[in-house]
């Protein structure tokens, strides 16, 4: 199995309101990040030490949305129907 991807939640202001996201942090240990494909589940998984419960991951690759059920030390991310 291929290690998972390594996410380094990014926020880059252009000015004006205009920003480009890789990742926004809401606090409270809550993100709003995009990823190609589908997250990892655990505590080397996708966000694993910093996605806190709440955590909203968007698949652009696939067109889903997850949620982290579970702590920042263990994500579980859950597909949203």
């Amino acid at each position: 199995m291929a290690d998972a991807p390594v996410l380094q939640p990014v926020l880059v202001t252009h000015g004006f309101g205009v920003a480009s996201v890789g990742g926004i942090h809401i606090g409270n240990d809550v993100f709003v990040m995009t990823f190609a494909g589908a997250p990892t589940d655990g505590t080397s998984g996708t966000g694993a030490g910093w996605a806190g419960i709440g955590s909203i991951l968007s698949d652009r690759t696939n067109g889903a949305l997850y949620v982290n059920s579970n702590t920042k030390a263990s994500p579980t991310w859950t597909k949203q129907t």
